[in-house]
């Protein structure tokens, strides 16, 4: 198991330059709206894939910014998809490596924390939260997290899904069968 656990990594890994090539997530300039030029404001058409934003006078490194930018709008663009579809796998080893990378990541937690606090039944957030829980390796923690979810979404197979495989980390294989049932 350990083996095609390694090579899916590395598969996904090696893939995700490919794919990043081909939908052109990265390269914010060439994102084209289909809309006609009157419904969306733009007389003119959107800037060709060249295009440069001009740059502040007092940046001292004009191509870090502009990187760091574009990988921003990247992980907005992986959280967007994740808040969509809640799920392991490329969107949120993305977003979980971005703002581990910053040191963020409690400050994003916290984000899903505040909108679990004002709606208690948000299923997507505590899934995310468990999600992320687990890729920190606090299986605890995602396992409360978990439950809650399902209790959010009941009709939803995930949660439960999930919710089995950390109660297994945790030791208790009894209630991770409940959760698969």
């Amino acid at each position: 198991m350990l083996r095609s656990r390694r090579f899916t990594a590395l598969t996904v890994a090696a893939l995700i330059p490919a794919i990043f090539r081909v939908l052109d997530f990265t390269n914010a300039e060439n994102v084209q709206d289909d809309r006609p030029a009157s419904a969306n404001g733009n007389e003119s058409p959107s800037p060709g894939p060249r295009a440069v934003k001009p740059v502040d006078a007092g940046q001292t490194d004009p191509e870090l910014s502009r990187d760091e930018e574009r990988e921003r709008k990247a992980v907005e663009r992986f959280v967007s998809l994740l808040e969509k579809s809640p799920r392991r796998g490329t969107a949120l080893d993305r977003v979980y490596g971005y703002h581990v990378e910053r040191g963020t990541i409690d400050a994003f937690l916290k984000s899903y924390d505040d909108r679990i606090k004002n709606n208690p039944n948000d299923g997507i957030a505590w899934l995310i939260k468990g999600l992320i829980e687990a890729q920190r390796g606090r299986d605890a923690a995602s396992v409360s997290a978990l439950v809650e979810a399902e209790k959010a979404r009941p009709n939803d197979p995930i949660p439960p899904y999930y919710l089995g495989q950390a109660l297994v980390l945790v030791g208790r294989p009894e209630d991770a069968a409940k959760a698969f049932e």
